[in-house]
């Protein structure tokens, strides 16, 4: 991999421009500057107008520093401090990451992806192992952000012996499609599986090692049956075809794994696979209708960047009907009234947007694609309300606020969260109320304040984003803590847009 990999990565990866301060990084243009002493920018609550974090930091070049605090972002890029993690017991910090359920709200995600590839100081209670690191990487994967774990895997090069496996799985599950085979051959047999060596003799030309490898590693059972019996059909070796063929697809395939079925020419449903497997997907390489399938995937997990999954959307006509078929269509065809400033057409595309169930998953994506533009044209009825919502899910949804006129009962609301108009007039319902309480007037949870204190900020972010998810479950108290914890620690901005995605987009999706 070549150091380049990361600037190309991140401007492609929009997902981190999501929430303050990312939005302004232009990553295309702009490269990341070595700095011997910055200034952290401070976490600035909007509502607020202070800072719970502002002093000045000496940053250690990255040579002296212990893997698990290399980051992607440095502080100036994330808002945080470099010592976000520093006070933290890193068993604690793996801890909540593994109990953090899946994100389905965009602004937490894009918070949790900033966490993850924040530089830091380690956990001063961190193991040798790089642990921490290994946990932020799983992360990432999770979601299907593939390219950024290897880049921040290549910005921890070089690397030590037990990170090598972690470098591999992400390599056959990335774009670049370059297996990192060197690595793991460099370590030879103190590399622990067998399988991922076999492979990569065999993939470097040395069928000759690669089939003694096979045999040996046979006749020792350092293989599973599946990574055998794949491995042989793989290599060709003397082997009964009937056996090879009648194996059984696992129900949690290694990438190994995936990458042997379909170099057989027997490859597994992506579909059926974590989000992470649809990486290789995006190239187009396997079909339009494979890329289609993968770009709906990582949009979804927060992995893909809005104006990529527009490109992918808008690169052929549609070839059937039916599915992701008609939200093709009906994106180009709402691009193309947009460029044409069709009001009629988009009174009526809009109208489909948001009554269509099978349009739900596009109403995020053309929200911050288009919302700002639809500001500018002269919708009328329904159509208008919809453009106003949609403009409350976009970077400028405090100056899209300020230009509705005439809200209805539901849209009041959602306006008064994204301007700070703090007053229950107009909040009809308990929930309503309760919900712009926690805006002004409810104090941060007790757990929090402690772990701020503490000068565990990380920590206390995380434990915020797991209170915000269960609150979006339906526990109101939960969400209304989290709201307060998030303005506590200087994200309100954060809390007000994740608020707003809930409040418009989820009772619809």
């Amino acid at each position: 991999m070549k150091v380049k990999l990361a600037s190309l990565i991140l401007a492609l990866w929009p997902s981190l421009c999501f929430a303050e301060p990312l939005s302004a990084i232009d990553w295309l243009n702009e490269k990341r500057k070595q700095q011997k002493s910055v200034a952290t920018k401070p976490l600035k609550n909007q509502n607020d107008g202070q800072s719970l974090v502002q002093h000045e930091i000496e940053v250690t070049p990255l040579a002296d520093m212990r893997l698990d605090a290399v980051g992607l972002l440095s502080p100036e890029m994330t808002g945080m401090p470099i010592t976000l993690w520093q006070d933290s017991d890193s068993q604690d910090l793996i801890d909540l990451l593994e109990e953090l359920p899946p994100l389905t709200n965009p602004i937490l995600q894009s918070l949790l992806f900033r966490l993850m590839l924040a530089e830091g100081y380690a956990p001063t209670q961190a193991a040798q192992d790089n642990s921490f690191l290994k946990a932020r990487l799983t992360v990432l994967m999770s979601y299907g952000a593939v390219e950024p774990a290897l880049a921040l895997l290549e910005r921890a090069a070089p690397l030590p012996a037990p990170l090598v496996p972690t470098l591999f799985e992400l390599s056959l599950m990335s774009e670049n499609l370059t297996p990192a085979c060197e690595q793991v051959l460099d370590l030879g047999p103190h590399y622990p599986n067998d399988a991922d060596r076999i492979f990569c003799h065999a993939r470097k030309g040395d069928w000759m090692t690669a089939d003694l490898m096979l045999q040996t590693a046979t006749g020792l059972g350092a293989l599973s049956p599946i990574e055998k019996r794949l491995l042989v059909k793989f290599l060709d070796a003397v082997e009964e075809e009937e056996e090879v063929a009648i194996l059984p697809p696992p129900s949690h395939p290694s990438p190994l794994i995936v990458t042997l079925y379909e170099a057989i020419g027997e490859p597994l449903a992506a579909g059926q696979l974590p989000p992470a497997f649809e990486t290789v997907n995006l190239t187009g390489d396997h079909g339009w209708k494979n890329q289609l399938d993968a770009a709906e995937r990582l949009k979804k997990s927060g992995a893909l960047a809005d104006n990529r999954f527009l490109g992918i959307l808008t690169e052929q006509a549609p070839a059937a009907s039916g599915g992701v078929w008609d939200r093709v269509a009906f994106v180009q065809d709402f691009e193309a009234a947009v460029l044409d400033n069709d009001d009629d057409a988009l009174s009526h595309l809009l109208n489909q947007l948001w009554t269509n169930p099978v349009l739900a998953p596009l109403r995020g994506p053309i929200s911050r694609l288009f919302a700002d533009k639809l500001f500018l044209m002269p919708l009328q009825g329904a159509a208008k309300i919809h453009a106003q919502r949609m403009g409350l899910l976009t970077e400028s949804f405090q100056n899209n606020a300020k230009k509705i006129d005439g809200a209805g009962e539901t849209l009041t609301l959602e306006k008064a969260i994204a301007l700070s108009q703090l007053k229950d007039e107009g909040a009809k319902d308990f929930e309503a109320r309760e919900l712009l309480n926690a805006f002004h007037a409810v104090p941060a949870p007790p757990a929090i304040k402690r772990l701020v204190s503490e000068r565990k900020l990380g920590e206390a972010i995380l434990h915020a984003i797991g209170l915000f998810h269960r609150g979006s479950q339906g526990n109101l108290n939960d969400l209304i803590n989290a709201v307060a914890a998030f303005r506590y620690m200087g994200l309100g901005e954060t809390a007000q847009r994740a608020v707003l995605y809930k409040l418009i987009l989820e009772p619809e999706t």
